[in-house]
């Protein structure tokens, strides 16, 4: 905190000169977890030199950091909708998993990489009212038809 401004830190918030561990008490398992310096050294392996996936950790910082960005900046901007398109086996769900890492865990029943093998209306409501954060949905093709992925994202980007 400088002179008196909120600062954005993950999982702590700094206000009126207090740091304070910040709490959730949400379904989505978004507690830090893992060593930075492993997460330095795969940054650094597989991304530095790989633009798509540069993109991906622009992506996810932003979707990240926007709902503490429109508080600061008094807008109401919304994350985008964010379709990957590629053949099979080309890093789709490994791109997906680290947007959804940057809040929470991107694997198991609490994370934030969910997967269309559910219905869509399963879907929103294990995402419920939770706005601002980057969730991953893998596995699109797997929808019964076009019409329910169509209407799963008109839902989706109306809120």
């Amino acid at each position: 905190m400088q002179d008196g401004v909120i600062g954005f830190w993950t999982d702590r918030i700094y206000k009126e000169g207090r740091d304070c561990k910040s709490h959730y008490a949400g379904r989505f398992d978004v507690a830090p977890k893992g060593d930075l310096k492993n997460l330095q050294m795969m940054v650094q392996r597989w991304m530095t030199d790989n633009i798509p996936m540069q993109a991906i950790l622009a992506l996810g910082a932003g979707a990240t950091a926007l709902s503490y960005s429109n508080m600061m900046w008094n807008t109401h901007m919304y994350n985008p909708i964010i379709h990957l398109v590629s053949n099979s086996s080309r890093g789709k769900s490994t791109a997906a998993k680290v947007i959804a890492s940057f809040v929470g865990k991107p694997e198991g029943n609490a994370s934030t990489y969910l997967t269309f093998l559910a219905t869509g209306n399963a879907i929103l409501k294990r995402i419920g009212s939770i706005s601002g954060v980057p969730f991953a949905i893998d596995e699109f093709p797997t929808a019964k038809s076009k019409k329910e992925w169509s209407d799963f994202i008109y839902t989706l980007s109306n809120g």
